[in-house]
């Protein structure tokens, strides 16, 4: 048979599978051979086989025992009989952790032997397995839910018009959805929504399967697949609203606005979370209503209303004090932290963010542990604590791994990039950006966001190629209504531009990306950092010097509370280059100030420009034997980063220290 449909080929003296075989319909000749073989056993011995076959194709003495009218001291025999006429097999080896399970020789026997059992009794005996495993088992198991509910939804099948049919495939349907939630505990959240969607083409009511649906589209978001998070959410509303269920139909619309900020269409998320809001608000105070309060809250002051803002996260604090609710309170919190550290008060912001990781660290919140532990990191890093932020975020990247959660795997990777590039890891760096499939980056949303900024690494590589890659995959953050993104996205386009040459369009690219993340709020911004660097070197590199002190006064003019050291280092150090220009003698203190500052601050490469730069300087000015420690130190530092570029600019300036030294 298999001969005639292709499946089978002869190669030598055996025959090979050409491919996969799928269910075969057993030939009525060899049914009736089988048949007639089991017609020839005892009437015991055919019994036991026929229990056995609803078990599967292996099953255990106790489990048959269950279902059958023998008690296992007579079953034994029966058994060996079976095994000595090569129909059943017993498991005997020591090692094996199926030791002592029979089975099947021939799945062809195992079949026959279940056909020939009524339907009636089929379905009484799967419903005896299924209440033996629930029993012996508690329905607990990964490696059983599955099987138990095959029995209650093979039981309804066979019987589907019984009074009892629908209390199966409920009870089936009821299972599913226990291994789901049981899986999603466990971080398996591929599997969560595999489980959630089969219990949902059980479940007899609406609303039943709107929740089914709900927890998929959770699982698939977990998983970073935000379409089918999304078509899930949306069948669930449907079927809410079909019910009448409009409150639980605006907070599932709220998590879908959650995937359209991500996309970066904030506008439109802002939309679907009003309509929300509006529903909720008009029910007594809850847990869906504070998390979206805090949610809206947030997309407003990602959208420039810091006001409106703080006025809906309060809201959400008051909800969660009122009830005690440390989920929704962790994330106000960090919402509430991240509107001051914007608007001015770092520190009352850190105070924030550290109560809401230790809030729901205490609390086993893990969700809400990713967020406080990225919102800290990230304000670490604005004031340019990056040491203190890199525990911070190789914490996160554990916990987002061991929750299954892909989209802050992804998140917490480009952020550790860029935080390991300012430190000198740049090949750890490397190496983790590389771990994102392309396929990601083309799915993925604003959680690249640190990718941008860690791919400055490719320009001072000399790897221009592989950061414009980057920036075709990212080109919809240009025109994202997130200003965030934008801000980002125009920072790094700048970064390109300079190195080639482009130095108007790079100088216009920073300015604009400044002015979007002013309107996030202060300099503590990485992009806005970033950006402010590249103005200032495409500002140098035009000879405008009127813009390169325009500049500069802005970031003096920045309280000193609010003025990130890496701001004072770079200012300092392109003070230092501009006096140089003027032909001012007076440059080596300010050379020095931007050179002590990044060594303190933890960050080598900029230290080794900044002595690279002051060597040119003393070797300009006739300083040669000056210059030859700085240089050394700074080649140093090159040829471990790998930045050719800045590694052939200081050996055109080492025949002269060489010489000098």
């Amino acid at each position: 048979m298999l001969l005639d449909r292709g499946l089978l080929e002869r190669a030598g003296n055996v025959y090979r599978l050409t491919g996969a075989v799928e269910d075969l319909e057993v030939p009525q000749s060899l049914h009736a051979l089988i048949a007639a073989r089991l017609d020839g056993l005892r009437p015991d011995a055919r019994r036991v086989l026929q229990d056995a076959a609803v078990l599967g194709k292996t099953f255990t003495l106790d489990a048959l025992a269950a279902i059958s009218a023998m008690p296992a001291v007579q079953l034994e025999p029966v058994l060996v009989e079976l095994v000595r006429k090569e129909v059943l097999s017993l498991q005997s080896d020591p090692r094996s952790p199926e030791r002592g399970q029979y089975g099947f020789l021939q799945d062809l026997v195992k079949r026959v032997a279940y056909e020939t059992v009524s339907k009636r009794d089929r379905k009484q005996k799967h419903l005896a397995v299924a209440a033996w495993f629930e029993s012996s088992w508690g329905g607990e198991e990964a490696d059983v839910v599955e099987v138990l509910a095959a029995h209650y939804l093979e039981a309804y099948n066979l019987a589907p018009h019984d009074p009892d049919a629908e209390q199966v495939k409920e009870r089936a349907a009821d299972v599913l959805s226990q291994a789901g939630e049981r899986a999603a505990s466990l971080a398996a959240n591929a599997e969560a929504e595999r489980y959630f969607l089969k219990a949902a083409e059980l479940a007899g009511a609406s609303t039943r399967q709107a929740d089914l649906l709900d927890n998929a589209g959770a699982a698939a978001w977990k998983t970073g697949r935000a379409d089918a998070a999304s078509q899930l959410w949306e069948r669930a509303i449907e079927m809410y609203e079909s019910d009448g269920k409009t409150h639980a139909a605006a907070r599932v619309s709220a998590q879908i606005a959650k995937v359209e900020s991500w996309r970066g269409h904030g506008d439109q998320a802002l939309r679907r979370m009003e309509r929300a809001y509006a529903v909720l608000a008009n029910d007594p105070p809850d847990a869906d209503l504070a998390l979206l309060a805090d949610a809206l809250g947030a997309r407003h002051f990602f959208m420039g209303d810091a006001e409106q803002a703080m006025s809906l996260n309060g809201k959400a604090l008051d909800i969660a004090e009122a009830l005690w609710l440390p989920d929704v309170l962790s994330r106000a919190l960090n919402t509430r932290a991240a509107i001051l550290r914007r608007t001015g008060h770092y520190e009352e912001a850190l105070a924030l963010f550290e109560h809401a990781l230790r809030l729901a660290l205490y609390n086993d919140l893990q969700e809400a542990a990713c967020r406080a532990y990225n919102n800290l990191a990230d304000a670490y890093s604005g004031r340019d604590r990056y040491l203190d932020a890199l525990p911070l975020l190789r914490d996160l990247l554990t916990l987002a791994r061991k929750v299954g959660d892909r989209i802050y795997e992804r998140s917490t990777i480009t952020e550790l990039t860029h935080v390991l590039m300012f430190v000198g890891e740049w090949d750890e760096a490397t190496e983790l950006a590389s771990s994102i499939p392309e396929s990601e980056l083309h799915e993925a949303g604003g959680e690249l966001l640190s990718l941008l900024t860690f791919a400055e690494t490719y320009v001072h590589r000399g790897q221009l190629q592989e950061f414009q890659k980057l920036l075709s995959v990212l080109e919809r953050m240009a025109v994202s209504d997130d200003m965030q993104e934008r801000s980002a996205y125009l920072a790094a386009r700048a970064c390109v531009r300079r190195a080639m040459g482009e130095f108007d369009d790079a100088l216009s690219d920073a300015e604009k990306a400044v002015e979007a993340g002013l309107k996030m709020g202060g300099a503590q911004q990485q992009a806005l950092k970033t950006a402010l660097v590249e103005a200032l070197e495409s500002a140098f590199s035009l000879a405008s010097y009127t813009k390169v002190r325009e500049l500069l006064g802005w970031i003096d003019g920045l309280p000193p509370g609010e003025r990130p050291r890496y701001l004072q280092a770079q200012a300092a150090r392109f003070r230092a280059r501009l006096r140089a220009t003027g032909g001012i003698v007076d440059v080596e203190p300010a050379f020095t100030e931007a050179e002590e500052t990044f060594t303190e601050i933890g960050m080598p490469f900029w230290s080794a420009v900044t002595r690279l730069e002051h060597t040119e300087w003393l070797i300009a000015n006739g300083r040669d034997i000056e210059a030859g420690a700085l240089l050394a130190d700074a080649t140093r530092t090159f040829e471990r980063l790998q930045a050719r570029p800045w590694l052939d600019r200081s050996m055109k300036s080492a025949p002269a220290a060489v010489v000098a030294s």
